[in-house]
C-alpha cells in the first residue's frame, strides 16, 4: 500500500502566460496547478555544475505521488519552501496509474 509512505506533502505548480490588457505586454508567472500533494520524497544525488562561469550546487530528487492527471514535465515541485524543476516527463506506474514518479532538480533555476 502506497498510502503510508506519503508523509510529506508538496505543491505542483504550472507556468502562466497573461496579457496585460493596456500595454499588450505578456507577463509569465507560476500558479498552483494542485496543492497540498502526499508524497514520498527521496534524494538521489547531488553535484556541481559550471553555470555562467560560476559552481553551482544541485540536487536531484524523485517525487512518488499518487496518479495525477494532466501534470506534465514543464512544471514544477514546491517542498519545504524550495523549487524543484521536474526533470523530463512524470513516469506512471506500468500497472493501473495509481501512483507517478517525478524526478526534479533544485538548484539550477527557480524560474
Amino acid at each position: 500500500m502506497l498510502a503510508p509512505k506519503l508523509r510529506h506533502r508538496i505543491t505542483i505548480e504550472r507556468m502562466v502566460e497573461t496579457q496585460d490588457p493596456n500595454t499588450g505586454a505578456i507577463t509569465e508567472a507560476w500558479t498552483v496547478f494542485e496543492g497540498d500533494v502526499p508524497a514520498d520524497v527521496l534524494p538521489m544525488s547531488s553535484g556541481e555544475v559550471l553555470k555562467a562561469g560560476a559552481a553551482q550546487s544541485t540536487a536531484r530528487y524523485r517525487f512518488v505521488i499518487r496518479y495525477l492527471p494532466g501534470l506534465v514535465g514543464k512544471m514544477r515541485v514546491v517542498h519545504d519552501g524550495l523549487y524543484f524543476n521536474i526533470i523530463g516527463e512524470p513516469i506512471p506506474d506500468a500497472t493501473l496509474r495509481r501512483h507517478m514518479t517525478l524526478v526534479a532538480e533544485a538548484g539550477l533555476r527557480d524560474g
